[in-house]
């Protein structure tokens, strides 16, 4: 008889956060061997989480530096470009 496939099951407790499971995900396929995988239900939503950090880090950068370009051009007081970049950190970060 020869073996084609083996499957096992992994119940995991107690991680009530969604970003707690997804690097438990992560975590979970960097230690699996080359040609197996992972099934998780959750999984699209768990590769959004992942990502979105960076995503958005590149976003924001993106954003203040051609914010900050057209400020120089439009706008010469150093002041008015000055409280233009801080409130779209103060939006990036949430705070403020």
């Amino acid at each position: 008889m020869v073996v084609k496939k083996v499957s096992f099951d992994i119940c995991v407790q107690g991680t009530g956060k969604w970003r707690d499971r997804a690097m438990m995900v992560k975590n979970l396929r960097s230690r699996m061997p080359d040609g197996y995988s992972i099934y998780v239900y959750d999984s699209a939503v768990f590769d959004l989480i992942l990502s979105t950090r960076r995503a958005m880090t590149k976003s924001v950068l993106t954003t203040l530096a051609c914010l900050i370009l057209l400020c120089v051009l439009f706008i010469p007081a150093v002041h008015a470009t000055s409280v233009a970049v801080i409130s779209v950190i103060s939006i990036a970060i949430g705070r403020f």
